[in-house]
């Protein structure tokens, strides 16, 4: 065998290789993309990031199940694009998820603000008593703060938000005359909006303020609040359950582009 053949074979043998990662990894993503669906949509209610979720998941199943008749035949510059876009929403996400975990609060502000989340019924998802038990955590090295909780009836909700909110914060110990309701807003800038209208009311002098969401929200709600009028509103973050990371990411992302977009 001379040196031209033996080179065409370790050749064909690197790529048999090449294809046969791809495929696995494809596969393996495919299918822990499904199951984070799967498992997200058990415990809260249908939305983009989790159908975004399950679509990224049959994608990447697609191609590792036909990945030597299907991969081939999709133009070189749209798997370049689709792996592109792939990591720029990892990376991205993880920006989100860093960002949001840092500790911007300084424990002196004369209001909080939490923000509110759909609920079912009247009970309250994971990720929003994760908020509240921040607030609860927030109030306990600053109990003089008022707290805001802002959040209206969605269409599936029996009570607005900001009453189950409250409602737990209480159970949780904290003074009902402490509380302040907000029972209009139907998405983050209204959150700000209504809330700064309902301090503005309380205050008769400059105030302080802080909210609290999702580690993943924190970036665009610091922006939505400046937007609102809350030039120094200080983040602060509580944690996602795993299942919930990658759903609320993909959706945390269409939101920040539609911010940059419409501002709002």
């Amino acid at each position: 065998m001379d040196k031209k053949q033996k080179s065409d074979r370790s050749k064909k043998l690197f790529l048999r290789k090449k294809r046969a990662v791809g495929k696995t990894v494809f596969l393996t993503v495919g299918v822990l993309l499904t199951l984070n669906a799967a498992a997200a949509v058990f415990v809260s209610k249908m939305n983009i990031g989790i159908a975004g979720t399950f679509l990224l998941g049959a994608i990447f199943l697609s191609c590792g199940l036909f990945w030597n008749t299907l991969v081939p035949k999709i133009p070189k510059w749209l798997r370049i694009l689709f792996l592109a876009g792939v990591a720029f929403v990892t990376f991205f996400s993880l920006f989100l998820l860093i960002y949001g975990a840092s500790e911007q609060v300084h424990y002196r502000e004369d209001a909080v603000i939490v923000l509110g989340s759909s609920i079912k019924g009247e009970e309250l998802s994971v990720g929003l008593k994760e908020r509240l038990n921040r607030a609860v955590l927030y109030y306990q090295k600053n109990p003089t703060a008022v707290i805001v909780v802002s959040g209206g009836q969605g269409p599936r909700e029996t009570v607005a938000e900001s009453l189950a909110m409250e409602q737990y914060l209480i159970s949780r110990g904290i003074p009902r005359e402490q509380i302040v309701r907000e029972e209009k807003a139907d998405n983050t800038y209204e959150n700000f909006a209504y809330a700064k209208q309902l301090l503005d009311e309380r205050f008769d002098r400059p105030y302080s303020v802080a909210f609290i969401t999702s580690e993943y929200h924190v970036f665009r709600a610091e922006s939505i609040a400046k937007a609102v009028g809350f030039d120094e509103a200080s983040g602060c973050g509580s944690r996602t359950k795993w299942y919930a990371l990658i759903p609320s990411c993909l959706r945390e992302c269409v939101g920040v582009f539609r911010f940059w977009i419409l501002g709002y």
